[in-house]
């Protein structure tokens, strides 16, 4: 599962000094609740390449920040979209059941300062 990735940049992003990254991350992941919101009112038919477009927008996301010089997972560019692409894997590769340790830690993510 993504869960392990998710504790790394919650750990990476905590403490005094990573207060942008926390911060960005959690607003990258309400973002992404939003449209996962959106997502869910689709016809099912829809809804999977909707979410499969999701997970490619933070993928690239991603990779922009690695091609700008982000070193690891206490950069905010890096850890935000990084937090929102294990999301979306853990949401397409997984059972509801499967998930729900990653969306707790997810809530959390969202609701740091």
């Amino acid at each position: 599962m993504h869960y392990e990735e998710l504790v790394k940049i919650q750990r990476a992003t905590s403490g005094f000094f990573k207060r942008k990254a926390r911060q960005r991350v959690a607003a990258y992941l309400r973002e992404l609740a939003k449209e996962l919101d959106l997502v869910a009112r689709l016809d099912v038919e829809l809804q999977h390449q909707a979410k499969l477009n999701l997970l490619n927008r933070y993928t690239e996301l991603r990779n922009v920040a690695l091609r700008n010089g982000a070193r690891g997972s206490g950069d905010a560019d890096w850890a935000a979209a990084s937090a929102c692409e294990s999301w979306m894997f853990t949401i397409l590769q997984y059972p509801t059941q499967e998930r729900l340790e990653v969306e707790v830690l997810i809530r959390e993510m969202m609701n740091a300062d």
